[in-house]
């Protein structure tokens, strides 16, 4: 029998966005080593340009989102801001386009965690 009386505490991400996200990190990895490999280094800062922005944009859209739960608080990391919401503070939760946290008046939108949509039902007439 297990006396871990420590909680589990989840983070939830967008499973999605993480996907995509290291699918275009791999594509400029490859990407970077073919223009070493070529030895075009010189030729083409342009490009190597577009290949690092692809890559920050797929972290912060895809791999930096997160709703984490912790022992003090809900810390909700969006692509630009990290909130954090101490548990005595939170006071509800709800649903329009992405999960929302309330505290008090102030309102957190959590980018990492979508509205799952209702699949589409067709109306059959008998």
């Amino acid at each position: 029998m297990s006396t871990d009386r420590t909680p589990h505490y989840q983070v939830h991400r967008l499973t999605t966005g993480r996907v995509v996200a290291a699918l275009l990190m791999f594509a400029v990895l490859y990407g970077l080593f073919d223009v070493v490999r070529r030895g075009a280094l010189a030729s083409t800062p342009p490009g190597l340009l577009f290949l690092l922005g692809g890559c920050a944009l797929s972290y912060v859209l895809g791999l930096r989102p997160a709703v984490v739960e912790g022992i003090g608080g809900l810390e909700v990391r969006n692509p630009l801001r990290t909130t954090y919401v101490p548990w005595r503070a939170f006071t509800d939760a709800d649903v329009t386009d992405v999960v929302r946290v309330h505290a008090g008046y102030v309102v957190v939108r959590c980018f990492a965690v979508p509205r799952r949509r209702p699949p589409v039902t067709r109306n059959v007439r008998s």
